[in-house]
């Protein structure tokens, strides 16, 4: 998306140093894991959305086919990231945004 250079430069440095801590630290057995949330509907969305017709709105809701995001959606892999369970996981980007970039 034209305009998102120095965001996309942020979010791709901090998945490299992720990748990187979780190298360093698994001989202390720490995992090193991000997230990558899509749209979620959080007060400052909301505040956003005021601004938009219902058709910009719509429009934007079509690029997530399970919809836009609540945050429980995002605590809920954070969540699962941390489970025991799941200790062998590390040094992955967990793309939680309802499918939009498998489109």
């Amino acid at each position: 998306m034209p305009g998102q250079i120095g965001y996309s430069a942020s979010k791709g440095a901090i998945n490299a140093a992720a990748r990187s801590m979780a190298i360093e630290l698994a001989p202390r057995n720490i995992k090193v894991n991000t997230l990558s949330p899509g749209l979620v509907r959080t007060p400052m969305i909301e505040k956003s959305f005021k601004r938009l017709t219902k058709d910009q709105i719509e429009t934007i809701e079509k690029t997530f086919p399970l919809g836009i995001g609540k945050p429980n959606d995002i605590a809920r892999s954070a969540a699962f990231l941390l489970e025991p369970q799941n200790k062998w996981i590390t040094g992955i980007n967990l793309v939680v945004d309802g499918g939009c970039t498998a489109k």
